[in-house]
């Protein structure tokens, strides 16, 4: 069987795969603090969330002149 096509085969990170994971672990750390704040409360009302997608959508997910290609891919959902 050719090495490519054995499933168990060792896949290897390469460099431009771990500044993907590092820039996406970038991209979502600040929702883990929402998170934290929406866990703890016993009900979660609109004036909780309102805020957080608001953050979301007009600070997180803005494009940065400084992002790199895949960044802006995972920001705008490509």
């Amino acid at each position: 069987m050719p090495k490519s096509s054995n499933p168990r085969r060792k896949q290897v990170l390469q460099e431009h795969h771990v500044t993907t994971l590092e820039k996406l672990r970038q991209l979502l750390s600040p929702l883990n603090d929402f998170e934290d704040a929406l866990a703890s409360e016993k009900r979660v009302t609109m004036s909780a969330v309102k805020p957080i997608t608001e953050h979301i959508i007009g600070e997180i997910l803005l494009i940065d002149g400084a992002d790199l290609a895949d960044t802006k891919a995972m920001k705008h959902g490509n």
